[in-house]
């Protein structure tokens, strides 16, 4: 889906009403992506101070994702 774009939309879906409802889908994804991206560094900032955040990113298969 992220690989979607409204023109690609277009062009597989030739029913507006699909089309558009698709296309309304990939906007509200790109906006809720864009706002966990947000709230993600704001977290991180919050929380890397620390030590029991640093002791879970060393976790393997943890990492950084919140």
């Amino acid at each position: 889906m992220k690989k979607l774009t409204p023109e690609l939309v277009e062009q597989l879906l030739p029913n507006q009403n699909i089309s558009l409802a698709v296309k309304s889908n990939l906007m509200v994804m790109e906006t809720l992506s864009e706002a966990i991206g947000k709230i993600e560094k704001t977290v991180e900032t919050q929380v890397r101070p620390y030590s029991e955040y640093q002791s879970l990113t060393d976790v393997s298969g943890i990492g950084t994702v919140l």
